[in-house]
């Protein structure tokens, strides 16, 4: 019988919370959340890139413009909404919004725009599936899991599960990532959109969701 594992990757830019979890690899035997018909699953989390930078900033519109195109067309596709829009918008929020809600924080609002860019970027994974982040101008968590049966509430448990690792009177994480948690947990961010697709080839399933405004940031606690 196969065993579930994860593993976080947090890349960020200098200005991104918790330094001393840069680039750490945790692996765990049995993760809190069972995928499927898979036999791992991989998250990652990152901040966006400055958005102060007029030279990337045009770039970036150019990426959201593309998303916002492809909205009509991805909101019908199957892998980007299993089981139906709202289903997926019900699956990726109420664990997020149960946790902000037991420290008191404002839930988040999903927000079809960053929803766009989120199945833009999901759709562009689909030939390699790589943890590989889209450096747009969202906060952005990302998941994988390998073969397929994955939901969102799997990727949303696994950035969850940061939390025992999250040290607020120190800002810092401790004994692996939790740069996911603490993302999801940003008193400043309102707005979420996340997609999900399968892999081609067997590659196994994709998950992100990006947030707006986004959070980690250096010097300054997520609530």
């Amino acid at each position: 019988m196969c065993h579930n594992h994860y593993r976080t990757w947090l890349m960020s830019p200098q200005q991104h919370l918790p330094p001393r979890s840069l680039h750490v690899f945790i692996w765990s035997a049995r993760p809190r959340a069972t995928g499927g018909s898979g036999s791992a699953i991989y998250s990652s989390a990152s901040p966006p890139m400055a958005m102060s930078s007029s030279s990337s900033s045009s770039c970036l519109r150019g990426q959201l413009a593309a998303g916002i195109a492809l909205l009509v067309l991805l909101a019908g596709n199957a892998d980007a909404y299993p089981g139906g829009g709202g289903d997926l918008r019900y699956q990726f929020l109420s664990q997020q919004n149960a946790a902000r809600a037991s420290i008191g924080l404002a839930p988040l609002v999903w927000d079809e725009r960053v929803a766009a860019y989120a199945r833009w970027y999901a759709q562009s994974r689909r030939g390699d599936c790589a943890l590989v982040h889209s450096s747009g101008p969202y906060g952005e968590n990302l998941f994988w899991g390998s073969g397929t049966g994955w939901a969102p509430a799997q990727a949303v448990g696994a950035w969850l599960s940061e939390r025992p690792r999250y040290d607020y009177w120190s800002n810092s994480c401790y004994g692996g990532m939790c740069g996911h948690y603490t993302q999801i947990m940003w008193r400043n961010t309102r707005r979420v959109g996340c997609a999900m697709v399968t892999c081609y080839n067997g590659r196994g399933t994709f998950i992100t969701c990006n947030y707006d405004p986004p959070g980690n940031y250096v010097g300054v606690r997520p609530y």
